[in-house]
């Protein structure tokens, strides 16, 4: 009987460590994840002054980076709850797709925000402008991808650690 509750409790203990490994890890990359997006919606403010923050540009700006952050703070929650012992539950599937929303914003800060409109531009500040936009696009699309390479090697650890697993 002794024995049974000392292996539950090692049980419970490996997923403990296993979940902190998994939080700490999930929040450098988030906080790694920020700097670009503070870039951005620093941007997408910079263009509300001159543009008006009822533009299109500015919205997208501004608002797509509050809604990347949120959604990808809500992409990694499962996967660290899953690393605490949680079971996979069926309405997991919202965080990933929810996921998605981070990659098309930063595709369209590259293309639009920023090819685009460098190649529409008719002064050198305008494209330098447009530059800044392609590159911390760039910046923020390579960290939201090794945040998903992180969470995917997450998921692989709790699912072969788990009773039976592959």
């Amino acid at each position: 009987m002794s024995e049974g509750i000392r292996s539950e409790e090692a049980l419970r203990l490996e997923q403990e460590s296993r979940g902190l490994i998994a939080q700490r890890l999930a929040v450098a990359r988030l906080g790694r994840c920020s700097y670009p997006l503070a870039t951005l919606f620093a941007g997408g403010i910079v263009l509300g002054f001159t543009d008006g923050f009822g533009s299109r540009e500015a919205v997208i700006l501004y608002g797509g980076s509050l809604v990347a952050l949120v959604t990808m703070f809500f992409y990694v929650v499962p996967s660290v709850l899953r690393s605490y012992g949680r079971p996979k539950k069926l309405c997991m599937w919202r965080a990933a797709i929810g996921g998605l929303v981070p990659y098309l914003w930063a595709l369209y800060v590259i293309f639009v925000a920023g090819a685009w409109s460098a190649w529409r531009a008719n002064s050198l500040w305008t494209v330098m402008g447009s530059l800044f936009f392609v590159v911390v696009g760039y910046w923020y699309l390579k960290e939201y991808w090794k945040l998903t390479e992180q969470v995917k090697v997450t998921d692989r650890v709790v699912d072969e650690a788990a009773p039976g697993g592959a």
